[in-house]
This record gives C-alpha cells, structure tokens and sequence, in this order.
C-alpha cells in the first residue's frame, strides 16, 4: 500500500489519504473475529524504556481479526517496535499518529483514521462553536464501533479509569463497544497496568479531546484499521 508524506509536526492536521477508504460494511468485510482484549503480554520486555501504547494497541486490533500473519503477537509486536517504532522525543514521548498509520499499512491493513482539527477554546464548554465539528465526528466513529471495526483512539491518560496515576500523559486505547452510554475499552491503564475497562461516554469523551494537546493538534483521533 501507497502512502503519500504525512506532516510531521504533531500540531499539524492529519488529513485522509486518497488510501484511506471508510471500512466497508460488516457484510461485505468480516468484522472484528473476536472482541477486541488486552492482551496479557509484559512489552515492556521488547519496549526498551520506549513509550509503546500505540503498538501495543495495533497489535491488539490485530489480534482480533486474526491478522498477524501466522505470526505469535510478541512476534508482531517486536517487529512492529523494530520497523515503527514510537518516534516522539526519541520514543519516550510516544508516537505520532501519522507513526501509527504507517505501522498499520506496513502490515498490509487498511487504515481509515479521522479527527477534528476546527477546535475552538473552551471544547465542550464552547458548544456554539465546536459542536458542529464533534458531532458528526463522534456519530461516524460510533457507528463503525457499533458496526465491529474497534477504534485506536488517542487520549488523555490522565481522564481516564485510572486518572491519577498518569496526569496529562497521552496514551492510546482501543474502544470496542458502545452501550447504554458507556464504552468498552482495552488497554486503559488502570494500577500502572494494560486493562480493560468500561467507562461512560461522557467522561471518555474529556479523555479523548486531550486537553493536553495545543489548538489546532488532531483532537478526538481515530484509527481504524482492518484486513
């Protein structure tokens, strides 16, 4: 698969690729084999020091749609860190999502990502000018959850289950499921530990905006990435 120059800058808006086609629907594209779960792999073994959620979460999503190639996950995971390995800050700072991406193809998987760029300040508390932007982001990106395409999303660790022991540090989950207002997730941290968690919608949505993030960075990003 083709991928054009992606910006590098992480305040720059990552705009869809001409490769990045919206999932087809579950009829014409087998879903997600299994739901998607943390996977009870100790990576900080291949990690060296790196900040690795982003792999780990790709390799989570791989593993439930049997897409790893006949390979073990450890495996993937090692090849994944060796190939794209987190590139912020020389690692310790995480990964990039256009990093992300390009992992994601590299595996011959298709990725569709989306975020939302037109943020004003004050994000939820300035709705006149920001719900016309989040709302048809959060309604296109449930209903591919809802269709079985788990979302890699790019979050606030510090907002999560778990807030206080990862304040203001970004940290990539894997949402899998949407009912009766709450989310499934995987690979929260919850105790310093890779979980999985359900939180209701509203507090995942704080997360998910990254408040951490400067005006104009990739709010609310998600990946989809499938065979």
């Amino acid at each position: 698969m083709t991928d054009k120059e992606l910006p590098e800058s992480f305040g720059a808006e990552i705009s869809d690729t001409p490769n990045s086609e919206i999932p087809p629907e579950p009829e014409m594209q087998a879903r997600a084999r299994i739901v998607p779960t943390t996977l009870p792999v100790d990576w900080n073994a291949y990690a060296s020091g790196q900040n690795y959620c982003a792999q780990a979460a790709l390799v989570t999503v791989m593993a439930a749609f049997n897409a790893t190639n006949g390979r073990t996950l450890e495996q993937s995971f090692v090849d994944i860190m060796n190939g794209y390995p987190p590139d912020l800050v020389w690692g310790h700072a995480g990964t990039h999502p256009d990093q992300l991406v390009r992992a994601a193809r590299a595996q011959d998987l298709n990725c569709y990502f989306k975020s939302v760029s037109n943020w004003y300040l004050g994000g939820f508390d300035n709705p006149a000018m920001n719900n016309q932007f989040w709302e048809p982001h959060r309604d296109h990106v449930f209903d591919l959850i809802t269709k079985g395409y788990p979302a890699i999303c790019l979050v606030d660790a510090g907002m999560m289950t778990d807030g206080g022991s990862n304040p203001f540090t970004l940290h990539y989950v894997v949402a899998h499921s949407y009912s009766n207002g709450t989310i499934g997730i995987c690979n929260d941290v919850i105790n310093r530990r890779y979980s999985n968690s359900r939180m209701d919608f509203s507090s995942f949505a704080r997360a998910w905006e990254c408040r951490i993030l400067p005006t104009g960075a990739p709010k609310f990003f998600a990946a989809f990435v499938y065979p």
